[in-house]
């Protein structure tokens, strides 16, 4: 039987509650995995720039491979995600409490890694049972005085990742 994995976000102190994003979450001024973005918005700076909260994600085997799955990877569409908006992502082991003041560990540029042979490696271990999770893509959007009012959607930047299974 093929593995499911569910993608999670840590929330709250050291990112230790985990709740199910169902692949659907928000970068806002909330410490939140499921909110609606328009109650919580991230502000356009007259200079300078302002920050969602980081975004601390694993992937967690709800359905145990055969074998295992191994070789995560992420990578964007190459876009950023409007004038004024720049995604960052990194990777960690330990876990942090999420901050909305620039990241230490969403250091790079999304737009980076565009492309599945151009991604960032995720986690290379071995997940062989259900509750297994892989180490923490941490994601942290910025926003500088260039920005536009309104919701970010441009179907041009999507972010994907993936893994083998054996």
């Amino acid at each position: 039987m093929p593995a499911s994995l569910l993608l999670m976000k840590g929330i709250g102190i050291n990112a230790g509650n985990y709740v199910n994003t169902s692949h659907d979450f928000s970068f806002t001024t909330l410490d939140s995995a499921n909110v609606d973005a328009s109650l919580f918005p991230i502000g356009i700076p007259n200079s300078g720039v302002n920050y969602s909260y980081e975004s601390w994600l694993v992937l967690q085997v709800e359905t145990a491979p055969e074998n295992a799955v191994t070789n995560f990877r992420f990578w964007s569409s190459g876009f950023d995600p409007a004038q004024g908006a720049r995604m960052f992502v990194g990777t960690a082991y330990a876990s942090a409490t999420p901050t909305i003041n620039k990241s230490t560990i969403a250091d790079t540029s999304a737009s980076k890694y565009n492309a599945p042979d151009n991604s960032l490696v995720w986690w290379n271990n071995n997940l062989t049972s259900i509750g297994d999770k892989t180490r923490y893509l941490v994601m942290q959007l910025r926003i500088d005085p260039s920005a536009s009012l309104g919701t970010i959607y441009d179907s041009r930047c999507v972010y994907h990742y993936s893994y083998d299974e054996s």
